[in-house]
């Protein structure tokens, strides 16, 4: 995301920032893929190819109820507020949704079952359309299939196509 000339990166951390150097060299998979770990993170750059993480490399937000965020996705929505999606941890057919004024304090936790049939929900991201006057998500399944729903406010979601 472009920012007043600069970038903004989201991410998942890899393995647990600051638990030395056996952990960073060698993370254990108790310190990888957990709730820990999957949590959103910042970084910012001037160019857009080289990236400095924010918060000392440490999560700016963890989700409630210990879910972890797989591929999170900021978007700018219609009213100049922004928006969170994210995968739960690249594993199920759902997504968690947040809404933000500030991209400090995200509010308003909910779980959207996006994939019905499918295995999984990859990669979530939003555009808002205007000429549909809605937002359209965009998503992978386990294979790579891509798939788009659409929403006009966040609460009801057409099936995916």
């Amino acid at each position: 995301m472009n920012i007043h000339g600069g970038y903004l990166a989201v991410f998942v951390a890899a393995y647990e920032p600051d638990m030395g150097g056996e952990y960073a060299q060698f993370p254990s998979k108790d310190y990888t893929d957990s709730y820990r770990t999957d949590v959103l993170h910042y970084a910012i750059s001037k160019d857009g190819k080289e990236y400095r993480a924010l918060n000392n490399g440490k999560g700016v937000f963890y989700p409630e109820g210990l879910y972890q965020l797989g591929s999170p996705s900021l978007f700018r929505k219609k009213d100049g507020t922004y928006g969170l999606i994210a995968s739960m941890n690249n594993s199920t057919h759902q997504v968690l949704l947040y809404d933000s004024g500030d991209l400090i304090f995200f509010t308003n936790q909910r779980i959207i079952d996006l994939g019905g049939q499918q295995d999984v929900v990859k990669n979530p991201c939003v555009s808002y359309k205007e000429n549909l006057n809605a937002y359209e998500v965009y998503w992978e399944d386990g294979s790579g299939q891509a798939y788009i729903n659409s929403t006009t406010d966040f609460a009801a979601f057409t099936k995916a196509t």
